[in-house]
């Protein structure tokens, strides 16, 4: 059983072209998730999975994806008191028209 002290729950919300999955995708780079960080304006937002948020270039419905983190680190390495955190990130849309989505997502958080 996980230890809820090393476990992390994140919502990103903010308003239309803020950056919330742009800073999702990046998380999912730097812990290691995904080795290419995709861009929303191509269609290759991890996140953005639905053909209508590909095409618009803005997100929908939320998503929700996990990773894992080693910390403290010692010069970007992982140090021998290091933890490994696991943090589950929901992206949620922007847009004023898909508020319930935002709302939805809260009350998970």
């Amino acid at each position: 059983m996980a230890d809820l002290k090393l476990q992390r729950n994140f919502g990103i919300a903010a308003h239309i072209d803020a950056g919330k999955t742009t800073t999702t995708e990046r998380i999912l780079r730097y812990t290691g998730m995904i080795h290419r960080i995709g861009e929303v304006h191509d269609g290759a937002a991890t996140t953005d999975w639905m053909e209508q948020e590909k095409e618009r270039g803005i997100t929908i419905t939320s998503a929700a994806v996990s990773c894992k983190w080693n910390f403290p680190t010692d010069k970007g390495k992982q140090s021998a008191n290091s933890k490994e955190y696991s943090f589950n990130i929901i992206d949620t849309p922007g847009h004023v028209d898909f508020t319930v989505e935002v709302e939805r997502s809260m009350r998970v958080l």
